[in-house]
Parts: structure tokens; C-alpha cells; sequence
């Protein structure tokens, strides 16, 4: 897979991916896990989830954002062993994750076409005070993330099938909700 474009139409199979890290530098920090669903035409098809041994210290903000620990870390595979099977599974479909730039940052150019997922809801959602994907699984009353990987996965996939069931609903141009929501610089709050 080779670096791919952004995506402004909804999409209905793609790759909802996060990622757990020891930090928020990607030039810096290293993965620590993997999450991912594969959804095809709306419907969550398969899960991937795996922990990552950073080969560095966990900070312990790290482990008590995430709740993985260094000793959980240790019996994990390396970043090499683990993405031959990430990328499997990602086949040549889109990936969405939220706040995509931080995600695909560390993936470098193994990502094919994306989308990013706090976009769309900064578009929709414009007077909320924080769109963290936090406040918005909230607000949707839909599953709320864990800062682990595949639960992060799930609040997001459901904060985006949310997004595009109302866009359709009310009629509105998936992309200049996108748009919209690229130019806007909300609060990411957790």
C-alpha cells in the first residue's frame, strides 16, 4: 500500500483504525497497541487488536491513560512482527481513524485513502465545545472509548455512522461538512 489520498464522500466499507502510543510526538513515541474494525457496506465484518512491544519505556501516564502496562508490553510482539498482519487486514480498503493525521503519522505510508473522523464531526457538530471523541459519544449517547485501541475504534465508528446517518437525513453535502470541519479548530478536550 502506498500513500493515498484524502477521501470527502461517506463511506460505507473502510478500516476504523487507532492506535495507542507511548506519546504524542510520532517522531518520538513508538506504538504500543492496534485497533481496528473492518466494516463492509455499514456493517462491522472483522476486529484486529494488537498489543505492540515498544521496545522503549512506558511513561506511567502511558499506563494510566491506557491501562497497558510495561509487563503486558514486554510479552507483546515487536512493530515488525505485528504489521505484515495489520496490513492483511487492511486490504486496499479506505481508513478512517479519529484525528487521522496523529494516527497515520505513524504509520508512515502504509495507509492507502483516508478519512478523518473528528472532521466530520467538527463539521456537523460546529457549536460544541469539544469535539475529543470523548464528548462526542457522549453527546450521541453512543459506546464511549477507553483510550484502548479497538474500544476507541468502536466510539468512532459509531460517531461516524451517526454523522452519516444524519447528513443524509437532513440532505446535506458530505463534503462541505468535511470541509467545514477541517477548517475548524475546536478544542480537542478528553
Amino acid at each position: 500500500m502506498g500513500k493515498g489520498k484524502e477521501l470527502f464522500t461517506p463511506l460505507d466499507s473502510y478500516i476504523m483504525l487507532d492506535l495507542e502510543t507511548t506519546g504524542l510526538r510520532p517522531h518520538q513515541a513508538k506504538i504500543l497497541e492496534i485497533g481496528m474494525i473492518k466494516v463492509v457496506d455499514r456493517k462491522a465484518v472483522a476486529t484486529f487488536q494488537a498489543l505492540v512491544n515498544p521496545g522503549c519505556i512506558i511513561d506511567p501516564f502511558i499506563t494510566r491513560l491506557t491501562g497497558i502496562t510495561p509487563d503486558m508490553a514486554a510479552g507483546a510482539d515487536s512493530l515488525e512482527q505485528v504489521m505484515p498482519w495489520a496490513v492483511e487486514f487492511m486490504e486496499d480498503l479506505p481508513v478512517l481513524a479519529y484525528n487521522a493525521g496523529f494516527d497515520l503519522a505513524f504509520l508512515k505510508d502504509l495507509h492507502p485513502a483516508w478519512q478523518d473522523v473528528l472532521a466530520v464531526a467538527r463539521g456537523m457538530w460546529p457549536e460544541e465545545k469539544s469535539h475529543s471523541l470523548k464528548a462526542m459519544s457522549r453527546l450521541l449517547k453512543v459506546r464511549q472509548g477507553t483510550h484502548r485501541a479497538l474500544d476507541d475504534c468502536i466510539a468512532a465508528m459509531d460517531v461516524y455512522e451517526c454523522a452519516k446517518s444524519l447528513i443524509r437525513r437532513q440532505d446535506l453535502d458530505f463534503a462541505k461538512v468535511y470541509r467545514a470541519g477541517k477548517r475548524k479548530r475546536a478544542k480537542i478536550k478528553a
